[in-house]
């Protein structure tokens, strides 16, 4: 029992960004250019992130301008502490144009297969989870992301599309600024269970839904 994120989305403006492994690790085997100057990626040919985390828990906020979403690995030893968190950091058109919107399918069928998993009790999550000490924390930026999920193991590969690269190539018009070894950048493969990961999406909802409500009110004023 599998479920994979289809990508079909919106990475800031006027692009838009969709994803439909690389035999020979070019970016052009997973990112095109179509004629109407919207951008491409091939999921399946995307590079796996070399770095990996254990996330225990996971969460969302808004933060200095931008949607976090934090994963933390719990200490065995101490209740009231963390071992590490990882912030991964959202501009919000980001955050609402591709996390959000590509994962509407995905986030559906995990919630459907969710009630249909073998559960064992598991422990409470912190009440304080978010004011919560870490003895290590890092932060990071990304754009994309590709979310998997078997049984009651999922995943999140997490990309950064340059924006200099995408700046640079809406000046000059020149694919070749889009093609740099550099342009996507893998940065990190976040293993945690299925359930942390629909509770995740479920917790995505209300920050979603304020940006449809913004996006409608801009929309109809005059």
């Amino acid at each position: 029992m599998g479920n994979k994120s289809k990508r079909a989305g919106r990475l800031g403006s006027p692009r838009t960004l969709s994803v439909v492994r690389p035999d020979s690790g070019r970016v052009s085997d997973y990112l095109r250019i179509r004629p109407d100057g919207n951008l491409e990626f091939v999921t399946a040919r995307l590079p796996i992130p070399e770095s990996e985390y254990d996330a225990d828990f996971a969460w969302v906020r808004r933060r200095f301008q931008t949607v976090s979403l934090f994963f933390a690995k719990a200490s065995p030893s101490e209740q009231d502490h963390l071992l590490t968190r990882l912030e991964v950091k959202y501009a919000p058109e980001a955050f609402y144009g591709n996390l959000w919107h590509n994962s509407r399918d995905f986030h559906r069928r995990l919630r459907e297969i969710e009630g249909t998993l073998i559960k064992i009790e598991e422990e409470a999550t912190p009440r304080d989870l978010e004011k919560m000490s870490a003895t290590k924390d890092h932060s990071l930026w990304a754009n994309l992301e590709v979310m998997s999920q078997s049984g009651s193991q999922a995943c999140i590969d997490f990309f950064q599309l340059s924006p200099r690269a995408v700046a640079t190539h809406a000046v000059t018009h020149d694919q070749q600024d889009l093609f740099r070894p550099d342009t996507v950048q893998p940065k990190v493969r976040v293993m945690l269970t299925s359930s942390a990961l629909l509770r995740l999406l479920d917790m995505g909802q209300g920050i979603a839904d304020e940006f449809e409500e913004k996006k409608k009110r801009k929309e109809a004023a005059p």
